[in-house]
């Protein structure tokens, strides 16, 4: 998971959304999943169920770009 930072109330609880439904949904991560494994921050997009921005998310659709470039094995 992506670190994310918390500075008050609202962060800690998208954090503690964001922690239980990773939890939920992954079975255990062995080594070789995460030599394989993607992470995508959502930089401050909040794990509401709702409508996205359009800034919202070219921002989410960057940070994906983002973290696959610095995959092993990525093009360049």
């Amino acid at each position: 998971m992506a670190p994310i930072p918390i500075d008050g109330r609202k962060d800690y609880m998208q954090a503690s959304c964001v922690m239980v439904f990773e939890s939920l949904n992954r079975a255990p991560m062995i080594e070789e999943d995460r030599e394989r494994s993607i992470s995508v921050s959502a930089r401050g997009i909040s794990p509401r169920i709702r409508k996205m921005s359009r800034e919202q998310l070219d921002a989410l659709i960057e940070n994906g770009r983002g973290s696959t470039s610095r995959f092993p094995g990525a093009a360049r």
